[in-house]
């Protein structure tokens, strides 16, 4: 079994979809490359966990 068989799907809104689209877009003016959508996905699970933490 290869990585692409352990691929999961999920559905989003399409607020969600321009929100990760926006992050996309300022991740690429800091970092002068176009992030893939894991790297944003979890840049925002470590921003969602540092939340909590904060929220404790």
């Amino acid at each position: 079994m290869n990585k692409s068989d352990n691929k999961k799907v999920i559905k989003i809104t399409e607020e969600d979809y321009l929100f990760i689209e926006d992050e996309k877009k300022d991740f690429a003016e800091k970092n002068g490359f176009d992030p893939t959508v894991q790297q944003i996905v979890s840049k925002l699970i470590k921003e969602l966990k540092d939340l909590r933490e904060q929220n404790k």
